[in-house]
């Protein structure tokens, strides 16, 4: 009698054993998919900033940037590229 209770309070913490190690994992699985959502939102708010920086801006705007950049270095390999629309503004920057 002593021999099978003691086998039965083995399986019984066998069980219990493998239940805890199982719920650790799941924890596991519960902070990594809260730090890939908290990383999920970061980048949502990071996309959403940049479009904010971004709105409006054409090809002609980056590129007056792009000049105005080599402006203050004292040269613009691109001058030959300027939109004729913008040509008189930056042929006196540029």
């Amino acid at each position: 009698m002593a021999l099978r209770r003691k086998k039965l309070h083995e399986t019984a913490m066998e069980a219990t054993t493998n239940q805890m190690m199982t719920l650790e994992s799941q924890i596991g699985s519960i902070e990594t998919a809260n730090i890939n959502k908290e990383t999920l939102d970061a980048l949502d708010k990071a996309a959403k900033a940049m479009g904010k920086i971004n709105n409006g801006r054409t090809i002609d705007t980056v590129d007056d940037i792009m000049c105005v950049s080599h402006f203050l270095r004292r040269r613009c390999p691109f001058a030959p590229y300027h939109s004729v629309a913008n040509q008189t503004l930056k042929s006196s920057i540029c």
